[in-house]
Parts: C-alpha cells; sequence; structure tokens
C-alpha cells in the first residue's frame, strides 16, 4: 500500500512541477529579452531613436515563435508592441515609408502570433479529455491509496488528502479551460482590404504599441455597452473628445478607458481597457446639441489621476502644406477595438463650416474625438502636434479616402479647431486651477 502512496504522490507532484516548470519557462524566456527592451524603450523615452531602434532589435531576436513558451506567454504581442514603437519613432524622424513597413510587421506579429496561439489549444483540446481522463484516474488511485493508508492514522488527514489532490486535478482542468476562453476572445486584426489601396505617402495602420502617443489616446463612451468615440490627454489630468460624444442630460453616464498592450490579458480578452476614474466633464456653452458639424463640437474631462503621456497641441495657424494624420479607435477595424492612424491625408479651411479643419482622412464611426495632427519632421520639437478633433464626415463615404479631386469639391470631414478648445481649456483652469497648467496655451 505504502508503494501505491509514493505513486500517488509522485502522480500529485508531477502536475503540480508541470505547471511550475511551465511557469519557470515564460519567466526565463520573457528574463531574455526584458532587459533590452526596457532599455530600448528608456532610450526612445530620451528621444535616442537610433540606440532604441538598435536595442528593439536585438530583444526581438530573443523570442523564437518556434517555441511554445513564444505563445504560451503571449510573446507575440511583446514583439507587435516594440515593432509599434519602432514605426512611431521612424515617423516621428520623418521616415515614412519605414515606419509603414514597421506597423506592417507589428500587425503580422500580432494576427500569426494569435493564430498559432490558436492552433496550439486546438491541438491541445483534441487530447485535453484523454489527458483529463488518465490524470483523473491516477489521481482517483492516488486518492484511494492514499486514503486508505491514512485512514489507519487519522481521518482527517485522508479527508485533507483527497480533498488536496481532487483540489489540484480541478485546478488543472479550469487552468486549461481559462487559457482557451482567452484565446477564444482575442480581437483579431480585420483590415478593410479597400481602404488599404493608397499609395506610399498616404496609408493606413493598425496601432499596437505602448510608445507616448498611444498611450496618450483613450475611448469614451456612454455605456460600457455603447460604440467608442476617441478621446486623448493634452495635460496628465484634462482628456479633450468632442462633446457630441457625450450625454447632454446625464454626465454621469461616461465610461473612459485605456488599453495598454503589455498588460497582456486585459488588453487581449476585453475590449473596454482600464478604466479612469474622472471627476468633471466641460463643454461650450456655445456648442449646440447634437450637431457633430459644429465649430465648438469639444469638450474636456478631468480626470482623477495623472497620466504618463499627453500630447501636443499647436495654436499657431494651420499649414495647409504639411501632411495630416488622424489617430482613433475606427470601428472599421474589429469594431472599433485596435487603434488606427491614417497617414498623408490633406487638409484645406472649411468653406462649409467656418472655423473648423477639413481634411480627406478616411474615418469610420469611433474616430470622433480623436485628434487630427499635422506632421513637420522639421519641427526638432514635437513634429506631431494636433491641430484639430475629428467631428464629421461625409457619412456615405464613410471610411473611403476622399480624392484630392473630389476633396476639392466640397465632399469633406471635418475638425473642429484648437481655437474652441483652448477657450474651454482656460474656463476649467480657472474653475480648477489643479487640473493643469495655466500657462499652457500663453
Amino acid at each position: 500500500m505504502r508503494t501505491a502512496t509514493n505513486a500517488a504522490f509522485l502522480v500529485a507532484i508531477g502536475i503540480l512541477s508541470g505547471c511550475a516548470s511551465s511557469e519557470q519557462s515564460i519567466d526565463d524566456y520573457s528574463n531574455n529579452f526584458r532587459s533590452l527592451e526596457l532599455q530600448a524603450r528608456g532610450a526612445m523615452l530620451a528621444g535616442n531613436h537610433t540606440l532604441s531602434d538598435i536595442l528593439y532589435v536585438e530583444a526581438s531576436q530573443q523570442l523564437n515563435e518556434s517555441d511554445d513558451v513564444y505563445v504560451d506567454g503571449m510573446f507575440y504581442l511583446d514583439r507587435a508592441r516594440m515593432e509599434g514603437n519602432r514605426a512611431f519613432m521612424a515617423l516621428l524622424d520623418g521616415n515614412d515609408n519605414q515606419a509603414r513597413e514597421h506597423f506592417s510587421l507589428s500587425e503580422h506579429y500580432l494576427t500569426s502570433g494569435v493564430q498559432r496561439h490558436k492552433a496550439v489549444l486546438n491541438e491541445r483540446a483534441e487530447i485535453q479529455q484523454d489527458v483529463t481522463a488518465l490524470v483523473g484516474i491516477g489521481a482517483l488511485i492516488g486518492v484511494t491509496a492514499m486514503t486508505i493508508d491514512a485512514a489507519q492514522d487519522s481521518p482527517a488527514t485522508a479527508d485533507e488528502i483527497y480533498q488536496g489532490l481532487s483540489d489540484t486535478l480541478e485546478l488543472t482542468v479550469n487552468m486549461f479551460d481559462r487559457i482557451s476562453q482567452l484565446i477564444e476572445q482575442i480581437h483579431v486584426v480585420d483590415i478593410d482590404e479597400d481602404a488599404q489601396q493608397v499609395d506610399q505617402d498616404q496609408w493606413r495602420a493598425a496601432i499596437v504599441s505602448d510608445h507616448p502617443i498611444s498611450r496618450a489616446i483613450v475611448r469614451v463612451s456612454q455605456s460600457p455597452e455603447e460604440p467608442s468615440c476617441t478621446a486623448f490627454f493634452i495635460q496628465p489630468r484634462i482628456v479633450a473628445t468632442s462633446a457630441h460624444c457625450l450625454d447632454e442630460v446625464d454626465q454621469a453616464r461616461l465610461w473612459v478607458r485605456t488599453n495598454d498592450p503589455r498588460e497582456k490579458e486585459i488588453f487581449l480578452e476585453s475590449a473596454t481597457g482600464r478604466l479612469i476614474d474622472w471627476e468633471a466633464v466641460y463643454w461650450p456653452g456655445t456648442y449646440d446639441w447634437p450637431n457633430t458639424c459644429h465649430r465648438d463640437d469639444v469638450a474636456l474631462i478631468v480626470t482623477e489621476k495623472a497620466s504618463e503621456y499627453w500630447l501636443p497641441i499647436d495654436t499657431q495657424p494651420v499649414d495647409r502644406t504639411a501632411p495630416a494624420m488622424v489617430i482613433g479607435y475606427s470601428g472599421d477595424l474589429d469594431s472599433g477595438f485596435f487603434q488606427r492612424m491614417d497617414y498623408g491625408c490633406l487638409m484645406r479651411a472649411s468653406a462649409d463650416w467656418p472655423g473648423m479643419v477639413s481634411n480627406n482622412c478616411a474615418t469610420y464611426p469611433g474616430n470622433s474625438g480623436g485628434p487630427v495632427f499635422s506632421v513637420d519632421s522639421t519641427r526638432l520639437e514635437n513634429p506631431l502636434r494636433v491641430v484639430g478633433i475629428t467631428s464629421c464626415g461625409y457619412s456615405e463615404l464613410a471610411g473611403d479616402r476622399i480624392s484630392q479631386e473630389r476633396f476639392g469639391e466640397g465632399v469633406w470631414n471635418n475638425a473642429a479647431g484648437i481655437q474652441p478648445l483652448v477657450s474651454l481649456y482656460n474656463s476649467v483652469i480657472a474653475d480648477d486651477p489643479s487640473a493643469g497648467d495655466d500657462g499652457l496655451f500663453e
């Protein structure tokens, strides 16, 4: 009987060791590249893009796609994120084509990783029932043997052994189920191919990145279930968005959320992201509810905690010759789960809507409230500056890039300009001096 007891203990230890070794392998795998990645991120934040790019390449080379740990630890998301960061650095340095290549690689690593993860789990699911049955039989035999042995000394000890191994078996099964459910919920990057048919200087890209530009852009919605708008920090505790994204009657119906791809499970399993608590909401008294194409379609949200990242605002007259870029949770990309950019758009003054910034960027529902950037790599400080807030578009052509010819014939997308944002910001600071820098727009 002692031999059976020892065998049962070995079965139990084997189960626990298997789980522990898997976690240990993930930790070891992570340690191979994490130090390099942290150095790369530090160099990126310090503005040393050349060094950061080299370190990101070295860190990425430590990740082996053929290793099961690569998918079990969701390291494909790390690889996609590092390429996204490299893309933003290239964009800021004026290397547009290189940026496009990095964004494309980022998307590739994400989608191929998710596909492989699902394939691995499907293979495991096929043998899971057999493995569970075998483990169950082994555990039952072991429990029976130990229970008989232990009962000779103490009935309580027998119950504890039985319960302990039963819990171990249940934990093992639940672990497999939990991973399977997680991967089934992963949002797949589903690109609208028609929207991709643009020239080399005008392109769209999915964004998976923890670059400061991406981290400064968040979601807002009027309920957890409703489609989201986009918003962005302009100060550590002040978020800008469109007024029409809010509820005029019930200000409390507002959810502000951010997604950080470093928080892998939260990022992959949920379209809502992490909640940001807020204190107050402001919009201009001149805004005409619920119109979208309105020059004062702006709003500011004061958050409880400060963000590490925010976007610079350009208060100078818009340079119509500079390329434009929009970023938002565009509804054509997995129902607005991922951020998406449209780069290389044109801008002009709006003939139909004075005070607004017209552009020919491709926008979908979900882009509202997001930043419109002026891109000028010759500016040493902040080459990307916000010149407008996406407000409305030509609904019949939602998502299509408007050609330059048609753009000149009155087909438009419009963004609220910066002046109403500046006026609203100053009134917020007058009301709550601690919310932001009172000299921001001087």
